[in-house]
């Protein structure tokens, strides 16, 4: 599993008119709260199924997506994220739990923090205030 999977995936679910739809709620144009996010048109529900047929991809994988300058396949990344977190702090049988979901959890929890650090960077660097990812 890739992110250029996710991303082929998410690309075929995507509408024109809902992108625009989205980039007016959003409020994405000069000066409004979502100044320069870029959509392409999926809406959440569609995208929660296409991240369910995707569930190990690697953390590189999800960094990739968390890293895009396209809202679905940042909030894609994060729904991969969530639902990996989510397993891992799943106990499935006690050794499990004490030799790896902790420490599982941990880099997840490292990654997530890692990719809002370089998002605050980069928005520093263009004067952007967006914080709805």
């Amino acid at each position: 599993m890739t992110a250029r999977a996710v991303i082929a995936d998410l690309a075929a679910a995507a509408d024109p008119t809902d992108a625009a739809n989205l980039m007016r709620f959003f409020k994405t144009g000069p000066g409004e709260y979502g100044e320069g996010d870029v959509f392409i048109g999926v809406r959440v529900p569609r995208i929660r199924a296409i991240t369910k047929a995707h569930p190990d991809l690697t953390l590189d994988e999800i960094d990739s997506l968390l890293d895009s300058e396209i809202h679905e396949h940042r909030l894609a990344g994060l729904l991969i994220l969530n639902a990996q977190f989510a397993n891992a702090a799943k106990k499935k049988t006690y050794d499990e739990a004490a030799q790896g979901s902790s420490d599982e959890r941990r880099r997840i929890v490292e990654l997530y923090l890692a990719a809002v650090r370089r998002e605050e960077q980069r928005l520093r660097g263009t004067g952007d205030v967006r914080s709805g990812d």
